[in-house]
């Protein structure tokens, strides 16, 4: 799946915009979809400095993204099925890698 029409549909399964999760917006529900993007796209292939460019992040920010998102199950359910995996518990069902 394309990049954008990942942040796209973790955006409309974390119930924010997609321009919300590419803006500097800081409010926790914000914060949690965008940390759900960076794991998404990771899991759909993408290294940490590629998704900051896609995201108009810095590296340290997606790194400490997907940190976060590792620690919330219930993000990474949700964000999932956009790059085909199923279920919180970031195995591998895909062919992709876990970070």
């Amino acid at each position: 799946m394309h990049e954008d029409a990942i942040i796209a549909e973790v955006a409309r399964r974390m119930g924010v915009t997609e321009e919300r999760i590419r803006a500097r917006d800081r409010s926790p529900q914000v914060v949690a979809a965008r940390h759900a993007a960076c794991w998404a796209l990771n899991r759909s292939g993408l290294n940490p400095a590629q998704i900051a460019r896609h995201l108009g992040l810095n590296h340290s920010s997606v790194v400490h993204g997907l940190a976060r998102a590792e620690q919330h199950p219930e993000w990474r359910a949700l964000a999932g099925p956009a790059v085909g995996l199923s279920g919180a518990d970031g195995a591998v069902l895909s062919g992709t890698r876990k970070a």
